[in-house]
């Protein structure tokens, strides 16, 4: 299949003698499952660049695409490829099936009419995902799967909390996640609205933005960008170990686990480790034990909590879509069989175009990449309160980078 597949889909409905063979179809959508997640954290990184630059339009354009990377993205790894407007879902090895339209109804004048739409990508894509999320038959273990702490994932560590822990917090909490963080990709009518009004229309001149009060917007990017940071262990260690906090806060009130334990929520997390035979350093344990709500905790949860189409809501409702799919491909990969390094062909290449490194000097460990970014901003940071609170007067300055701090798109490689 080549690279313009609508059409080639189109080809194979027509009728005509060019038939899709199950293989390329197959091949061709778990493909894009990575092609798609990289493009979601390009997306985002264009959004932080927008958003550092004042250009609150662009940078909310290109946060609601990151989020539809992703959801494209974890739905290709599910089997289910977003196009245009026909659209292709594996229904077992060996067969497929193709969706172009759907059936609404409209009352009018008492009586109830059908009518037949056309399905297109925005519409199609929330659709599939409100589908998957509601399904009992897509059960949220792989999601539980993929978080992880100290390098245990959440499926493994919920065991020692209760055996039916998984179960309990599985479909109603976790799914519930990504509805809550969909909900830009939810409301794509309005969304097509200000798609099209950053598109074609002349933001500058018809709505002009206050000033951008830049130590705080970068302060703001950089608190976005560590919580995706990573340990050698696990590639989201700090949101992951935040996300673990608000399952075992949900445990903790669900009565089936406080009457078998009936202690404190201390006493509850210090016997699930030790049932499980793994340490608990006092870091994680803090986490963990502190009283504070999720929304709270963290400028990601509080920003993603508000419904409303500014910058930092949509591009923090994109990081932790973005976590999610990237997560479900990189599962993809290991149930395939295949290694990171027999995929060194594609990091390379996105590593070397987006400046990540040398071909020279890659670097192996990729978490490793995180090092940079923390780097710079402790260099930004000793500069801030001495400059003056202007764009000019601290992107002008010599020793000062903000290159890397808008690189969000670092993540895919130390997440997949």
């Amino acid at each position: 299949m080549n690279s313009d597949a609508p059409s080639v889909i189109k080809r194979h409905l027509d009728n005509t003698p060019f038939r899709l063979k199950t293989n390329d179809v197959f091949t061709y959508i778990a493909a894009s499952s990575i092609s798609h997640v990289l493009d979601g954290w390009e997306y985002l990184s264009n959004a932080i660049n927008a958003l550092i630059n004042g250009n609150d339009g662009i940078s909310i354009h290109m946060a609601y695409y990151a989020e539809l990377r992703a959801v494209m993205s974890l739905l290709a790894a599910e089997g289910i490829g977003v196009f245009s407007d026909v659209h292709i879902g594996l229904q077992n090895r060996s067969t497929f099936d193709t969706f172009s339209k759907y059936r609404r109804k409209e009352r009018k004048n008492g009586s109830a009419k059908v009518f037949e739409n056309k399905i297109g990508t925005h519409v199609f894509a929330w659709k599939a995902w409100e589908k998957w999320c509601l399904s009992i038959l897509k059960p949220s273990y792989n999601l539980l799967q993929m978080f992880r702490v100290n390098g245990h994932p959440f499926t493994e560590l919920l065991v020692g909390f209760h055996p039916q822990a998984t179960q309990i917090a599985s479909s109603p909490i976790a799914k519930n996640w990504l509805k809550e963080w969909a909900f830009d990709v939810r409301k794509y009518e309005n969304d097509r609205e200000m798609r099209n009004f950053v598109s074609y229309r002349p933001q500058n001149i018809s709505e002009f933005t206050p000033s951008i009060d830049f130590k705080k917007t970068i302060n703001c990017i950089f608190t976005l960008f560590k919580v995706l940071s990573p340990t050698s262990l696990s590639p989201f260690d700090y949101l992951d170990k935040l996300l673990f906090k608000e399952l075992i806060d949900k445990l903790y009130e669900n009565p089936v686990i406080y009457q078998s334990n009936r202690g404190s929520k201390e006493d509850l997390i210090n016997d699930a480790f030790e049932n499980l035979g793994m340490s608990l350093d006092n870091v994680t344990k803090r986490i963990l034990l502190s009283q504070t709500p999720l929304e709270q905790t963290h400028l990601v949860f509080s920003e993603s909590k508000k419904h409303i189409s500014e910058p930092l809501p949509v591009i923090s409702r994109a990081i932790l879509l973005l976590r999610v799919s990237t997560g479900f491909v990189s599962n993809l990969l290991k149930d395939a069989g295949i290694d990171k390094a027999e995929l060194n062909f594609i990091w390379e290449k996105y590593a070397f175009n987006n400046g990540f490194w040398n071909t020279n000097v890659p670097i192996s460990d990729f978490h490793k990449l995180w090092d940079d970014v923390e780097l710079e901003y402790s260099t930004i940071e000793a500069s801030l309160d001495s400059l003056e609170n202007s764009p000019f007067s601290i992107k002008n300055r010599s020793d000062v980078n903000l290159g890397k701090l808008t690189q969000f798109n670092r993540s895919a490689l130390w997440g997949l």
